[in-house]
């Protein structure tokens, strides 16, 4: 009878430390979940590269586009259960809300505040359009009365 050997122990990786070792889904505002939309329907970005260009994890983006386009809202979550149409959000929101973000006025967690600063913006946004033109427009009628006289 041969001499038998004490065997090595063998280890096995839990499935819980499997599960804690897995990348989690990251909170992420309604100020990014709105950019995340707009950078992939407007500007083609890849979810890969919206992830790292807002420093979020690829699979968080994917959930808050899901749930942006089910609800039109960045600021509520699709049920798991809800199907519905997706709804656009308006082209001249998206404009205001990057225009308020890339000015420095949103930072994370000051959503509420980011909502009031956009309708106050695009109020401010059309001021400027008027005067931009009524500008154009006496330049033009001044262009008009030197060629006429």
């Amino acid at each position: 009878m041969p001499c038998q050997t004490n065997p090595q122990p063998t280890f096995r990786v839990s499935l819980s430390s499997h599960e804690n070792s897995r990348e989690k889904i990251t909170p992420c505002s309604p100020t990014k979940r709105a950019l995340a939309r707009y950078m992939h329907e407007k500007d083609g970005f890849k979810l890969q590269d919206i992830g790292n260009e807002l420093n979020i994890h690829r699979t968080t983006v994917s959930r808050n586009l899901k749930d942006v386009s089910v609800t039109g809202n960045p600021y509520l979550w699709a049920k798991p259960t809800k199907s519905g149409r997706p709804k656009r959000i308006s082209d001249a929101v998206m404009t205001e809300l990057i225009n308020v973000i890339q000015m420095g006025q949103a930072q994370d967690g000051e959503d509420a505040r980011l909502q009031n600063s956009v309708s106050g913006s695009i109020e401010c946004w059309f001021e400027g359009k008027k005067k931009e033109e009524e500008a154009l427009f006496d330049a033009s009628e001044q262009a008009e009365e030197v060629g006429v006289g």
